[in-house]
């Protein structure tokens, strides 16, 4: 499945649990910018854009 948000486009798959339950899995989503640099050590600043 592909979601489009205001924040840009995530694609995700779908997932058979060992129960059989049907799924919609999105992973390795982005919430903040990584801490390298000057932002090592500072409050997360928010991603944006994907």
């Amino acid at each position: 499945p592909i979601v489009t948000t205001e924040y840009g486009t995530i694609e995700g798959i779908n997932y058979e649990t060992l129960t059989g339950f049907q799924t919609e899995m999105f992973l390795g989503i982005p919430y903040a910018k990584p801490p390298i640099n000057e932002l090592r050590f500072e409050v997360r600043q928010l991603f944006y854009k994907l």
